[in-house]
């Protein structure tokens, strides 16, 4: 989380002698708009990572502990501002993703200890991001009026509409069901000027090969930040 009174970023962990807090990073221009942007994950020892904006500075960075102390990890540094969002999923092996948005969207993959980063052929607002049982993965995010849904398949990507709809889409959370079949929620506009008392939270999902779409809630503004995790029967 971001201390706003100390400009840093602190991991709270609990453990038997009750919750231990400490500073993670502490570079006052890095972390000032860090929270409109952090994922928190574990390594393969457990031990804790960050990963955030730094609006600022133009910059995706990480920040882990290694045991000792809290170590830094540039991911991507951008010629143009990074944007709010930041999408976090574990690959089907267990390592951790991000994507993330600079001009266009970007997916960064930690594989064989480090960090590889890689541009994708759209942009999009708020994306989301999972993986399917093949290990490729998927993302959602807006596309003006319409929420986007696009997978890797062999070197190149795919793309297609989920649902193509009358305002503006935002805010995209995206996950696998049991049958490996993509399910998103997003925040939908029903104006043009984004006033958040007609923003409502939706739902599609794919089956048979078609998307299908449901509205979850419309009071009082609902569908900021949302986050979507199937149960076991998906």
């Amino acid at each position: 989380f971001y201390d706003a009174s100390a400009q840093a970023l602190r991991v709270a962990q609990r453990d038997e002698a009750g919750w231990r807090v400490e500073t993670a990073a502490a570079d006052a221009l890095s972390v000032r708009w860090a929270a409109r942007g952090l994922a928190l994950f574990l390594d393969s020892a457990d031990r804790p990572a960050l990963a955030y904006q730094s609006l600022n500075s133009r910059q995706v960075v990480t920040v882990h502990f290694d045991g000792a102390s809290w170590q830094q990890e540039l991911i991507y540094a951008a010629s143009q501002a990074v944007d709010d969002g930041l999408a976090k999923a574990y690959d089907r092996d267990g390592a951790p993703a991000l994507l993330f948005r600079a001009g266009q969207l970007f997916l960064a993959r930690r594989l064989n200890g480090a960090w590889q980063t890689s541009s994708l052929p759209f942009t999009g607002e708020e994306p989301g991001l999972a993986f399917d049982a093949a290990n490729r993965p998927h993302v959602s995010y807006g596309d003006g009026n319409r929420l986007m849904h696009a997978w890797q398949a062999g070197e190149a990507w795919q793309s297609e509409t989920a649902v193509d709809d009358s305002y503006q889409v935002r805010w995209t959370s995206l996950a696998m069901d049991a049958y490996d079949r993509p399910q998103i929620v997003y925040a939908r506009f029903d104006d043009d000027w984004f006033d958040e008392r007609t923003v409502s939270l939706r739902y599609a999902r794919k089956v048979g090969g078609s998307w299908t779409k449901e509205t979850v809630s419309m009071v009082d503004g609902p569908g900021y930040f949302n986050a979507l995790l199937p149960g076991a029967a998906g």
